[in-house]
Parts: C-alpha cells; structure tokens; sequence
C-alpha cells in the first residue's frame, strides 16, 4: 500500500518533489534523466554507481551511492536516507543545486553561446592564417594579391 505505480504523467517533477527516497538500481547507466529529475525537483537519491550516475551524485554530498548488483548495500543506503531525514534533506538540497547549476537552461545556453564563440573565433584565426601565408582566391581558385 505504500507503493503506487501511476503510469505516465505529465507532472513527474511535483510527484518526485513529495518522494522520502528516490531510488535507481540499474546495473549499466548512461545518462540517468531519472535520477537527474529527482535531483533537480529536490528528492533525496539513493543509486547504484553505475554509467553517468556516478557522474551526478557525489556520494554523502548529493545522494548516496550503492554498489551495482550489491542488493544489501543498496538497501542499507535506502535505510540510511530515511532513516536520517535531516541528512537526507540536505543532500538533497546539494543535489538540487548541483543540477540547476551543471543543467539549466541558463547554463546550457551560455554553454552553447561559448561553443559558438570559440568556433567563430578559431574560424577567424584560422582565416587570417592562411590568408597570411597562401593569399587569398579568386572566384576561380587563382591567388589574388595585394
């Protein structure tokens, strides 16, 4: 009775809000949007360290981490987080602001912004380089100086 399973939502992130323990058991991860979900909506996280997971959840810090396939440490991590509420929440709010900051939107758009700064820039150099040292073309292909 304390285990409900309510099938696709489109409010995921104020049900994962209100979990005690999100928990992650995979054997093999890559990128866990579960677990980046339940971070970001501010839910304590207990995980098998596996693929990407290992990547968002700082052990103690933001969430606890479990060895894969290892069913009594993953419960005793699971006991742990409830066990301990005010650690629990905590890591939880860590978890939370690491995700906002490694994930939002801001974060991503100043990323992509970057990525399309320092292609611009080495296009320009790259430009100014050649036309240094080879001349610059012709419509045909023919050097053309000046």
């Amino acid at each position: 009775d304390r285990i409900h399973l309510l099938g696709a939502r489109n409010d995921a992130a104020l049900i994962a809000a209100g979990f005690d323990v999100a928990v992650s058991a995979s054997l093999s991860e890559g990128w866990p949007n579960a677990v980046m979900e339940a971070m970001a909506a501010g839910a304590p996280v207990v995980a098998t360290a596996v693929g990407g997971t290992t990547e968002l959840v700082i052990d103690d810090a933001t969430g606890f981490l479990a060895p894969p396939a290892d069913a009594d440490a993953l419960a005793r991590r699971i006991l742990d987080a409830l066990q301990n509420p005010e650690w629990s929440a905590r890591m939880a709010a860590q978890g939370r602001q690491r995700i906002l900051g490694l994930f939002s939107m801001r974060r991503m758009v100043e990323s992509v912004e970057r990525l399309y700064d320092e292609t611009y820039e080495l296009n320009r150099t790259h430009r100014n380089w050649h036309r240094t040292n080879h001349g610059e073309r012709g419509e045909h292909g023919e050097r053309q100086y000046r």
